[in-house]
């Protein structure tokens, strides 16, 4: 009988650990997932706000419109 428990406890044991292994594994994938949706995210941005900067630069007279625009593109890059 304690030849039994003993492997019983060990079993436990190790289910445990293996409960544990699979938690932080879980939760290091969610971490890589978040890390690489910011990367994705925020290249496209960078292009945009580039490309609104060269817009700026570039224009020769006043647009209230344009410059509207561009102002609401920095408001949402910035978010």
């Amino acid at each position: 009988m304690t030849n039994s428990l003993k492997r019983l406890i060990n079993t436990e044991r190790q289910l445990a650990e293996a409960n544990t292994r699979v938690k932080y594994e879980r939760l290091s994938a969610i971490g890589e997932l978040a890390a690489s949706l910011a990367h994705d995210l925020k290249n496209p941005l960078g292009t945009i706000k580039s490309s609104a900067e060269i817009l700026r630069r570039t224009k020769k007279e006043s647009d209230p419109e344009l410059d509207h625009v561009l102002a609401r593109m920095d408001r949402a890059i910035e978010r």
